[in-house]
């Protein structure tokens, strides 16, 4: 089979090493042309292209047989700027791709990377977070565009759409996640926009690039969370722990961005045939 994947990123890199591995062939993409040459090592192809670039999708899709949509946008802490990265890069993006796979008649899957942001704090009265419970009021700009995005796909693509939900994605090059809060505590002054007691979920990228392959070749189709089954520890536990053995000062949790407090279930990714190998 030949595939596209929208986003050279971690996921979409590692995503691209399992395809071909499998004996399928990958195009790539990336938005910035110097970044060609370095790409072609992970895939058969590199296009230059943006999400909301309709004509060049569509002339992508019309020679695949599936595509997946790693493209996410980065981390950002003002509301403003939040709201219109993630428009751009989540809604503007999926409203392309649903345009372009009719206009091609690409009848593959489609598979695309959520986040569990969706749930904000909507089910955290429950003993589990399922797929099909409560979404958050859409009043932040992270919920809302996810959200949005979701809809965009599942009602354009029914019987070829696949959400995951995803955790954090992690990598074994990742920096340390002290170094990381060591950021927070000289950047932030030790003020995190999360819920003290949200559980840090968190997956390793080969495992999320096993689960998208699995779910182009099954053809999977509807909303999946996309977890270990193992429940996590809190971000408050997790950050406190690190101050405590670096000597910092306690960290502020400022409750700003909602995440689930209750596990997730993953019954439903269980029944598509898919585990994890806890590489």
């Amino acid at each position: 089979m030949r595939y596209f994947i929208l986003g050279a990123g971690l996921a979409g890199r590692e995503l691209a090493r399992a395809l071909r591995e499998r004996g399928h062939q990958v195009i790539g993409s990336t938005t910035t042309p110097e970044k060609v040459a370095g790409l072609t090592e992970h895939f058969d192809e590199v296009r230059v292209l943006r999400g909301a670039d309709r004509d060049a999708i569509a002339e992508v899709l019309a020679q695949v047989d599936g595509v997946v949509v790693s493209a996410g946008p980065p981390a950002l802490f003002d509301e403003e700027e939040r709201e219109r990265v993630y428009r751009a890069v989540l809604v503007d993006t999926a409203e392309s791709i649903v345009a372009g796979a009719q206009q091609a008649g690409m009848s593959g899957p489609v598979v695309a990377m959520s986040s569990i942001s969706v749930y904000g704090a909507a089910q955290n009265d429950r003993d589990v977070i399922t797929e099909d419970g409560p979404l958050a009021e859409p009043t932040l700009a992270s919920p809302r565009n996810f959200q949005l995005m979701e809809r965009v796909y599942l009602e354009g693509l029914p019987e070829q759409a696949c959400i995951f939900r995803c955790v954090e994605i992690y990598s074994d090059g990742d920096p340390p996640v002290e170094a990381q809060l060591q950021m927070v505590v000289d950047k932030l002054g030790g003020r995190l926009p999360f819920e003290a007691d949200a559980l840090l979920y968190r997956t390793e990228v080969r495992e999320v690039a096993q689960a998208l392959a699995h779910a182009l070749e099954t053809r999977m189709v509807g909303v999946f969370n996309l977890a270990g089954a193992e429940v996590p520890a809190t971000v408050q536990q997790r950050c406190d722990a690190v101050a405590a053995e670096k000597g910092w000062p306690p960290f502020t949790y400022l409750g700003e961005l909602a995440n689930p407090t209750r596990p997730l279930s993953i019954e439903r990714l269980t029944a598509a045939g898919f585990a994890f190998q806890n590489h």
